[in-house]
């Protein structure tokens, strides 16, 4: 067990690492917005623990507090720690007409999930993860159409590289207990039901088995969007993610 060792690790810092534990497993998603709650500062940094990264991220969030920042994401072989790209694309052609030096940030319709910068305050006003969004999978993709949608911005920022090593073979989603449904699929259709409009049955298209899947009440994330008056998928799909069409 961690509990003894970690809370002795964590008094080395007196004080200015905090340390909190849910009175149940939570997964992730839960957990990172337990910490959000928690915290006290203005801005909220979500990663696994790695170093000498961060202040690319937070320079780009002080220029704007609606951004959403994050790393470019170097992976690690889990056997070897060779060097691979896991979430390496090109860059579109409408972002490199632009007059950007090479340093600086480029968008991006979505972003990897695990690693990134955001505004507390924004990230709240947002909604934070989706309370029915549990385990983990589709968060990234509910944060990034929010931000995007609700007029912020998701960057990668080239001067900020992160390494990441996966413990072993990428498993399976998990199952929903008591029944044969995977969470990821609970998960993204309620994101679906609540961001992407018309564009829902695109996804239906590609997993058709899960279209009679119960998914939960959305209401009350509607209610934010229109809170909100967030732009619509319409609007992310021709003026964001136009090189996916």
């Amino acid at each position: 067990s961690l509990q003894d060792p970690l809370d002795k690790y964590v008094k080395r810092w007196n004080g200015f690492v905090k340390l909190y534990r849910t009175e149940k497993h939570v997964g992730l998603i839960e957990a990172r917005t337990t910490g959000a709650q928690k915290s006290m500062e203005n801005k909220n940094l979500f990663l696994f623990w790695i170093t000498n990264w961060l202040s690319p991220l937070l320079i780009r969030i002080a220029l704007n507090r609606k951004a959403l920042a994050v790393p470019i994401l170097d992976g690690l072989e889990w056997k070897t720690l060779e060097h691979t790209n896991i979430y390496e694309t090109q860059v579109p052609e409408q972002e490199l007409k632009k007059e950007n030096v090479h340093h600086e940030s480029y968008w991006s319709s979505t972003h990897a999930g695990g690693l990134l910068v955001i505004d507390r305050q924004w990230f709240f006003e947002l909604g934070a993860y989706g309370p029915s969004i549990r385990v983990w999978g589709a968060e990234q993709y509910e944060l990034s159409f929010k931000v995007w949608q609700c007029g912020g911005i998701v960057g990668w920022i080239p001067c900020s590289h992160v390494a990441h090593a996966y413990r072993g073979p990428r498993g399976h989603p998990s199952y929903i207990p008591g029944i044969h449904v995977y969470q990821t699929s609970i998960n993204h259709l309620r994101l679906a039901h609540v961001w992407m409009d018309e564009y829902v049955e695109y996804y239906y298209r590609r997993e058709p088995a899960i279209r009679t899947l119960k998914y939960g009440d959305i209401t009350e994330r509607k209610k934010l969007r229109d809170k909100l008056q967030c732009r619509s998928f319409k609007w992310f799909m021709e003026n964001i993610a136009y090189n996916i069409l």
